[in-house]
């Protein structure tokens, strides 16, 4: 927990050194009233970094503002600064034009990345038709039933999730989200004899513009077909020239080889980056 307006004075105190300001994520003022009031995390801040500091589960995430992204010895001494136990999580998101040289210097301070992420994205076509449709792709399964989630399956969604990414994920949904997901027709899922063994988050972001959360099936399930029919059915439910997009991690070949086929386009500008900071 913080002092809002504290963290305000030091990043408007920050910015007047040279009259630049970076950071590795974009938080807007809802986002940093809610961290303001958390628990879990606490504020540091010296002439060259303001870190905000969230404790997660095993971990710390790291948001941060500095005057160049090139300063990376304070950001590393800020974390050598909170003596903590457990490795530190830095979520980068940007034009990777902009952010390549910064993660190159995160690394020579000693972290290491993660996980990188490219933004892939279908634009609105009126025309053009998917690759496959889910009423001829659900008479090849016996025993599956696709739809929307109610309140009763945020557990079992919650042990997939759970099941299937790491923590230092920033983009999986909690409990929370999925809640306001299952209200807004945003979860849907998928089943096998009644048993639930994959959902999709999305979100609507406007008109026609949906964006796309995760798709997951349990891996206890060979489930690529069914991943792609859990798809088809979502895609399906918004109405044509509706533009899609969604991170795909680089070494994620199955959700590639999905978004090849609906033919997503693989976007080189934006780039999301997991760096790791072990103490």
């Amino acid at each position: 927990m913080f002092d809002l307006d504290e963290l305000k004075l030091c990043i408007n105190n920050l910015k007047k050194i040279n009259n630049k300001l970076y950071s590795n994520t974009i938080l807007m003022n809802d986002e940093l009233e809610k961290l303001s009031l958390d628990s879990n995390t606490f504020l540091h801040f010296s002439n060259e970094v303001v870190c905000i500091f969230v404790k997660e589960s095993g971990f710390y995430r790291m948001h941060y503002y500095t005057n160049s992204p090139f300063n990376c010895r304070c950001i590393k001494d800020a974390i050598i600064s909170q003596n903590l136990d457990v490795p530190v999580i830095i979520d980068v998101f940007g034009k990777q034009s902009k952010i390549k040289e910064h993660i190159n210097a995160m690394e020579d301070i000693g972290c290491e990345i993660y996980a990188s992420y490219h933004r892939w994205q279908r634009k609105a076509d009126e025309t053009e038709k998917f690759p496959f449709d889910y009423a001829s792709m659900s008479q090849m399964f016996s025993g599956i039933e696709v739809g929307y989630a109610s309140t009763s399956d945020i557990n079992e969604a919650m042990r997939i999730i759970n099941d299937s990414f790491e923590p230092f994920i920033a983009y999986v949904p909690d409990r929370n989200k999925l809640t306001k997901a299952v209200e807004n027709n945003e979860l849907f899922t998928i089943r096998l004899d009644g048993r639930l063994i994959g959902i999709f988050c999305v979100e609507v972001l406007g008109d026609k513009v949906v964006f796309m959360h995760n798709l997951v099936v349990d891996k206890e399930i060979d489930g690529s077909a069914l991943g792609v029919l859990l798809f088809t059915y979502a895609i399906e439910t918004y109405p044509k020239g509706t533009a899609f997009s969604f991170w795909i991690d680089d070494v994620n070949h199955k959700s590639i080889r999905i978004a090849n086929k609906f033919k997503f386009i693989r976007d080189e500008n934006m780039g999301y980056h997991i760096i790791k900071y072990a103490i």
